[in-house]
């Protein structure tokens, strides 16, 4: 389905070249997202320290640019071994972009050289308006089935979206993916304390429940000298829940 859409997207669409809730050690997180703006994590001290954290997800890539603490990352969270981790990319549809074969090619080259395993790792794709505030609704949902349909060929196991309310709304046309994308797990970002948290109708009006939920962007983590976000998983899926693995 997704390959369907996406040589009928391509034909159609010309692609060119909150309230912030104070950290809480009360409910300490299983999950938290990292990026270079955590600058240099000390993962040794950190996975001793926080035996609570079970997954971590590092932002790989903003379009064609790599965030520049990854590498290190990404081979020191393979060193301290969680029970599972990922890689999130910004994606970018807006006008002037890079195209979804370019940032495809770009995130493939980059996971490669950290040996990435596509059938136990997760994958993310960020769907923000603050990289994309130019992005016509239409072309964007169009340039980003076709970059979902692109990991799905290459053997990536089912990605993950990210986004908040917000985004989603501002940037997805619902007429033309809607029910696709419901069947990708959904990683909602809501700073909020509360325990259910406000998601985009694509997945709520099914009836799915959000698998991964950012909750804070005030975390405080013995290992990172400054703020990081703290995620919740649903207790519906399980942490290397076997939907990923699944054909979309």
């Amino acid at each position: 389905m997704w390959d369907e859409l996406s040589k009928r997207l391509m034909k159609s669409v010309q692609i060119s070249a909150p309230v912030r809730v104070p950290p809480t050690r009360t409910h300490p997180p299983e999950s938290i997202s990292v990026s270079e703006d955590n600058d240099r994590i000390q993962w040794e001290r950190l996975r001793s320290n926080n035996p609570n954290i079970k997954m971590v997800i590092a932002r790989s890539s903003i379009g064609l640019n790599l965030d520049k603490e990854f590498y290190y990352n990404y081979r020191s969270m393979i060193s301290v071994k969680f029970l599972q981790i990922g890689v999130y990319h910004h994606f970018l549809g807006g006008q002037n972009s890079p195209t979804p074969d370019e940032q495809l090619q770009f995130l493939k080259d980059i996971l490669e050289n950290v040996e990435f395993n596509k059938k136990r790792h997760l994958i993310g794709i960020a769907v923000q308006t603050e990289y994309n505030a130019d992005a016509d609704p239409l072309t964007f949902t169009a340039k980003l089935s076709i970059f979902v349909n692109l990991l799905l060929k290459n053997d990536f196991m089912r990605p993950l979206i990210y986004c908040n309310n917000n985004s989603w709304e501002k940037l997805i046309d619902p007429t033309v993916a809607d029910e696709l994308f419901s069947r990708l797990p959904l990683w909602i970002a809501r700073y909020t304390d509360d325990p259910f948290p406000q998601y985009p109708e694509t997945w709520k009006s099914r009836g799915i429940k959000w698998w991964l939920w950012q909750y804070s962007e005030l975390g405080v983590v013995d290992g990172i000298i400054n703020h990081v976000h703290y995620n919740r998983r649903n207790k519906f899926y399980f942490i290397q829940d076997d939907m990923f693995r699944s054909a979309v």
